[in-house]
């Protein structure tokens, strides 16, 4: 997965558009997602930390330097 593309996947989980319109979230693990992109103002990696999504993405900082500069 792409840094671009996590990104876009790690805003849609903040439950808004790029109007900042509400969009419903459909996911299997919706509450943990949503959980995680919430706490992204202050903390741009939670999302990432989850190892069941993203495997030890999070530990690659080539891959969290662009993610975070993209969020």
């Amino acid at each position: 997965m792409t840094a671009s593309r996590s990104t876009a996947v790690a805003r849609s989980a903040e439950g808004a558009d790029e109007q900042c319109e509400p969009i419903e979230v459909v996911h299997r693990v919706k509450e943990r997602v949503m959980a995680a992109a919430a706490q992204q103002a202050t903390d741009p990696l939670p999302f990432l930390r989850d190892g069941d999504l993203f495997g030890d993405l999070v530990d690659d900082e080539r891959f969290t330097s662009v993610f975070t500069r993209a969020l």
